[in-house]
C-alpha cells in the first residue's frame, strides 16, 4: 500500500562525483588507471579499457552484460571494487588542516549540509547522491544527523573517519520483502532536529547483495555504467530510494541544489526536467565551469533533456574552496547561495 510522503523540505540535495572530487576524490580516469593496473594479465579486458572511445563504466556494462568469460567478469569486478577501496583510502586520510591541498573549510561545509535537514515538526530534509563512496558517512554521518534507509548506516564510523573498513562494514541491502516495511517506517512524520534522509540513488561500493557474498560472487550493489534503470529496477532499495527521489521532486515548488553532477544520467535527468517543467522546480547548480561549458556539457550529456534543464538552470560558478575557504573567512559566494536556496532573496 503506497504511503503518504513526510513533507520535504523546499531546499533538496543532489551530488555526484564532482562532489568528492572537491576534497581530492576521483573521476572517471583516475578509477580507471587503478582498475587497469589490477587487469594486466586480462588481455580481452586490457583491449576494452585501452579502447579511447570506451570508458570505464562502459566497459564494466559490455563485460557484466554481455559474452565473456566468467573469470574476465570476475577481474573486472575485483579491479572495480579495488579502485574503490582506493577512492576510500583518499577520503579516510583527508586532512581538514588550513594548508590542505582541497581548501575547504569542513565546519563551514558541514553548516551548509544542515540547512538541508529539518528542523521543523513533521517535515524532512533529503540528501539524494549518486556518489557511491563513503565521504559523507565519514565525515558527517552521525545517524542523528542523516538515516540511510534500510538500516544502511556506519553508525560509529563518524567517530573515527579515517580506520580502514572491517568486515561489519559491509552492509547487506535489505530483501524485497523488506521493502514495505522500510515505506512504512520512513513515512512518517519527523521531529528530530537536524534530521534528513540520505539516499544513495545509485549503490554503496560497501554495500553487498542481500545474502551476502557466501557464493564467491564479488558484486557489490553499485549502479555503474550504462543500463543504469536496469539496474536499479533489480534492486528493490534502489528502486524505493528512486521511487523517493521522484516523489520529492514531484512536490510543488522544490529548490534543488546539485553538487558534482554532470547530467549523464536519463533517468535522473527525466525527473528533474518534469519537475522543472510542471512542478515549479527551482533548479541552482554549483560548479566552477563557466556558464558556456556546463550548458554545453549537459546538452551534449543528454540532448533528450539538455535544453529543459540548460534553460531552467541557476548557475554559480564556484568551487566549494572558493565559497569556503580553509581560512574560514565568510565570502559573498556562501551568502549568494545560501540567501538563494533557503531564505529566497531574489
Amino acid at each position: 500500500m503506497q504511503q503518504t510522503l513526510a513533507e520535504p523540505l523546499e531546499g533538496v540535495l543532489l551530488t555526484g562525483a564532482g562532489f568528492t572530487k572537491n576534497v581530492g576524490g576521483f573521476l572517471s580516469d583516475d578509477m580507471r588507471a587503478f582498475i587497469v593496473s589490477r587487469i594486466q594479465d586480462r588481455p580481452v579486458l586490457m583491449g576494452l579499457l585501452n579502447n579511447p572511445k570506451l570508458d570505464y563504466e562502459s566497459v564494466y556494462v559490455e563485460v557484466m552484460y554481455g559474452n565473456y568469460s566468467q573469470e574476465d567478469k570476475s577481474a573486472l569486478a575485483d579491479a572495480v571494487f579495488y579502485a574503490y577501496k582506493k577512492l576510500d583510502d583518499v577520503v579516510r586520510n583527508i586532512s581538514w588542516t588550513q594548508v590542505a591541498a582541497h581548501g575547504i573549510n569542513l565546519y563551514a561545509l558541514k553548516k551548509l549540509l544542515n540547512r538541508f535537514g529539518s528542523t521543523v515538526n513533521g517535515k524532512r530534509g533529503y540528501f539524494f547522491t549518486l556518489n557511491q563512496d563513503l565521504f559523507v558517512e565519514r565525515w558527517y554521518g552521525q545517524e542523528t544527523l542523516l538515516k540511510i534507509p534500510g538500516s544502511l548506516n556506519l553508525p560509529d564510523i563518524h567517530q573515527q573517519p579515517s580506520r580502514r573498513l572491517e568486515r561489519s562494514d559491509y552492509l547487506r541491502v535489505p530483501k524485497l520483502h523488506d521493502i514495505e516495511n522500510i515505506r512504512v517506517e520512513n513515512s512518517g512524520k519527523t521531529s528530530s532536529s537536524g534530521r534528513y534522509h540520505y539516499l544513495k540513488l545509485h549503490g554503496s561500493f560497501n554495500w553487498v547483495p542481500p545474502n551476502g557474498l557466501s557464493d564467491g560472487s564479488s558484486r557489490r550493489v553499485m549502479v555503474i555504467g550504462g543500463k543504469k534503470w536496469e539496474q536499479i529496477q533489480k534492486e528493490p532499495i534502489l528502486n524505493y530510494y528512486y521511487e523517493r527521489f521522484c516523489e520529492v521532486l514531484r512536490c510543488p515548488n522544490r529548490r534543488l541544489c546539485v553538487i558534482g553532477y554532470s547530467f549523464r544520467d536519463e533517468h535522473i535527468n527525466n525527473v528533474i526536467r518534469e519537475a522543472l517543467t510542471c512542478c515549479g522546480l527551482k533548479l541552482f547548480i554549483i560548479s566552477p565551469k563557466t556558464f558556456v561549458d556546463l550548458a554545453q556539457e549537459i546538452e551534449t550529456n543528454d540532448p533528450n533533456n539538455g535544453s529543459v534543464i540548460r534553460a531552467g538552470m541557476r548557475h554559480w560558478p564556484w568551487a566549494l574552496k572558493t565559497i569556503y575557504p580553509s581560512d574560514q573567512s565568510r565570502t559573498v559566494h556562501a551568502d549568494e547561495i545560501e540567501n538563494a536556496l533557503f531564505d529566497h532573496s531574489p
